[in-house]
């Protein structure tokens, strides 16, 4: 399926990266999004649900308004935010966006005065993300969407408390919880801050 209509900068991206069409989940994940659903999107690997993760919200921030970040997204392992958020700068390369990693590996001190300065979007672990929060009290009140990518991870490395308390500092916000099949554990553990979500499955 053709490239629906994008941000021109995000475009240039995307055609960087090599992809030239989209699946037609991927469509669907779009207009999901864009009326505000929270979705689990549920897949096995190398279906291109990340992806479809990653232009959506790049689509959904569109310009760069960094006074506080309005997309949050959270994953279980310092390397795997690491990576995303590596894809991420590829992908927006041509964007006016500021982009944050936070990890454990991080100096946080740093980490606060760059959020601080200006962001859009922000990828970490729940652990360095939930201690900006309590400990250098960064402003979450304009995050609107949260996104957790290979969710159950947070589960199996029991980092649910941190996923609660930073849930918990969140006004209404939009959910994605991404993961190949949605198991009761994580669906209990989801429940608590998604009264309600629409699956979506990537094939």
């Amino acid at each position: 399926m053709a490239l629906p209509k994008l941000n021109k900068l995000l475009l240039q991206g995307i055609t960087a990266c090599g992809i030239t069409d989209l699946k037609p989940f991927q469509e669907k994940l779009f207009s999901r999004i864009n009326g505000g659903a929270s979705l689990y999107l549920l897949g096995a690997d190398g279906t291109g649900k990340t992806t479809g993760m990653m232009i959506s919200v790049l689509q959904r921030l569109n310009y760069s308004q960094p006074d506080t970040p309005r997309v949050i997204v959270m994953m279980s392992k310092s390397e795997d935010a690491t990576e995303l958020y590596n894809r991420f700068k590829v992908m927006a390369q041509h964007m006016d966006l500021q982009i944050h990693l936070v990890t454990e590996e991080g100096i946080m001190d740093e980490q606060n005065m760059a959020i601080y300065a200006g962001a859009d979007l922000i990828i970490g672990t729940p652990v360095r993300l939930t201690k900006l929060y309590f400990q250098c009290g960064i402003n979450v009140n304009k995050v609107n969407l949260l996104v957790l990518d290979n969710a159950f991870k947070l589960v199996e490395n029991r980092q649910l408390v941190e996923l609660d308390r930073f849930t918990d500092s969140l006004s209404k916000f939009q959910s994605i919880v991404i993961e190949t099949e949605l198991n009761p554990r994580l669906q209990k553990a989801c429940a608590k801050f998604i009264p309600y979500a629409q699956e979506l499955l990537a094939e």
